[in-house]
């Protein structure tokens, strides 16, 4: 792992050829189209091409590819809890309806005060595991 000029940061190995390669021939044996194909990688990365992923996020989607193809249906779908996609996605849900709840003209709808604590909830039990 290198770490960025300038920062502290390190920067993540990014996918090789190799694999970006299995990324878009998997896909077409299983018979998915380029739109699923892009789909399966916002739903399990958050990013949209296979030139973005790391080499870790590209190796854990190959992981789930190769089991497809094999037949077999991964116990869980999910990698290492929540995607940064579903956490902003949770967030903004969470912020909607809270401002619902508050900023509310007339009645109220019948349970928006549930449905914010229930997203509440969800949000700090998918940062926590994040």
């Amino acid at each position: 792992m290198r770490v960025l000029r300038g920062t502290s940061r390190p920067r993540e190995r990014p996918a090789t050829a190799k694999q970006k390669q299995l990324l878009h021939v998997l896909p077409a044996r299983l018979g998915w189209t380029d739109a699923e194909r892009r789909e399966f990688l916002v739903a399990r990365t958050g990013k949209r091409s296979a030139s973005d992923l790391t080499h870790r996020e590209a190796t854990l989607v190959l992981d789930l590819l190769f089991a497809f193809q094999r037949g077999e249906r991964p116990a869980t779908m999910r990698m290492d809890g929540p995607t940064k996609f579903e956490l902003e996605k949770l967030a903004a849900l969470r912020e909607e309806a809270v401002t619902e709840t508050i900023f509310a003209s007339g009645p109220r709808r019948k349970g928006s005060r549930e449905i914010a604590a229930t997203l509440a909830t969800l949000f700090s039990a998918a940062t926590r595991a994040a």
